[in-house]
């Protein structure tokens, strides 16, 4: 794996394969405690279909996810901030980001409760009385985590800046 500024080069089999940040459709990050430690595992989705499998065979697997994970953040919150500000839906898996909150199809939260996300491996979110509540998702069935995870901190943070 080389990585560069624009994205990376992912080698197999005598294989090279560029990955750009903004061919990434999505990255879904799936970690089982087992009695050796934690598995990890990532998986990229591109934008011409093809997936690509990271796991732990790799050396520094976990360094190289959250790099992949930031990286691919930070390319696409512009965008998805503007879809948002646009009054689109903002689909991650299970969850969809909306103009009234944060959905998961069996619970709803509204920006007025969601201070901040807290954490993006258990989705949890935290609201203004400090009581938690789970959105019902496993949060391995949400892709690009790291991009939920800011895009609504900082709506969050807009909205409670304006009340």
């Amino acid at each position: 794996m080389y990585t560069f500024s624009n994205g990376l080069i992912y080698s197999k089999n005598d294989q090279m394969i560029p990955l750009r940040w903004e061919g990434i459709q999505s990255l879904y990050h799936k970690c089982v405690q087992g009695k050796g430690g934690a598995i990890h595992t990532y998986t990229i989705q591109l934008s011409n279909g093809q997936k690509i499998l990271l796991i732990n065979e790799l050396k520094k697997i976990t360094h190289l996810g959250d790099m992949i994970e930031d990286k691919t953040a930070r390319f696409w919150l512009p965008q998805v901030i503007g879809a948002y500000q646009n009054g689109d839906p903002i689909h991650f898996g299970p969850l969809t980001v909306n103009q009234s909150g944060l959905d998961s199809g069996k619970a709803h939260i509204p920006w007025a409760q969601i201070p901040r996300l807290v954490d993006t491996r258990t989705c949890v979110v935290a609201d203004q009385r400090g009581i938690f509540h789970r959105l019902l998702v496993r949060v391995e069935d949400v892709p690009n985590a790291v991009l939920l995870q800011r895009l609504v901190n900082q709506i969050a943070t807009a909205n409670n800046s304006t009340r």
